[in-house]
């Protein structure tokens, strides 16, 4: 269906007169999950069609379209303290809430670990991760989510990668950084950065409407 979009929307490899840069909310596993829902739930009230949520980072299909689309989407990118995040990733996954965690050969859809975004493929194919962690050391347990979460395709290692992604490819008022910190902490100051962010994709909208 994205390609089918992305087709619709341009004409041999150029936008159309009636097309409009979409708006990506990106986050990634505990930097942000939750806020970016209600994010997109909010914002999508109106105008689902042109955003999309993506909840385990930016795939490359769409780093893809990030370097050959010559009208540049507006992205929110919803990060977290790396330290943060891997302590929230420790806790959360050692009290073995998902059965996702229990087992790398089942992911969250299912089907088989082979293409599970959670885990690097180096991990042990019956490795029964929240139950390691709850029998390892603190220190051993806090190594082992940090070698997780560097390599897995939706951790720090990705947030890292998609910041640099955006940094390249998108120009410096496409793109807004949005610190978990900054929404727990600085509530009032960082929704009127988001509204500030968000005027001139308005204003593409109102063009079309």
């Amino acid at each position: 269906m994205l390609v089918i979009y992305f087709a619709a929307r341009t004409v041999c490899g150029k936008l159309t007169s009636g097309s409009t840069p979409i708006l990506l909310i990106v986050t990634h596993h505990k930097s942000g999950t939750v806020a970016a829902r209600m994010l997109y739930e909010h914002i999508t009230e109106k105008n689902n069609s042109y955003v999309f949520l993506l909840e385990d980072g930016l795939k490359s299909m769409w780093e893809d379209q990030l370097r050959l689309r010559h009208g540049k989407p507006f992205a929110i990118h919803v990060i977290r303290h790396p330290l943060d995040m891997l302590i929230s990733g420790y806790n959360y996954h050692k009290a073995c809430s998902e059965m996702a965690w229990t087992n790398c050969s089942v992911d969250k859809y299912g089907g088989t670990r082979r293409g599970n975004s959670r885990f690097p493929d180096f991990f042990p194919l019956k490795y029964n991760y929240c139950l390691k962690l709850q029998n390892m050391s603190l220190s051993l347990g806090l190594q082992a989510e940090m070698i997780r979460s560097l390599y897995a395709q939706d951790g720090i290692g990705k947030m890292f990668h998609n910041m640099n992604s955006f940094k390249r490819y998108l120009p410096v008022d496409r793109i807004l950084n949005i610190c978990l910190e900054d929404l727990h902490n600085n509530n009032i100051t960082t929704i009127e950065r988001l509204t500030q962010f968000l005027i001139p994709w308005n204003t593409y909208l109102k063009r079309i409407h």
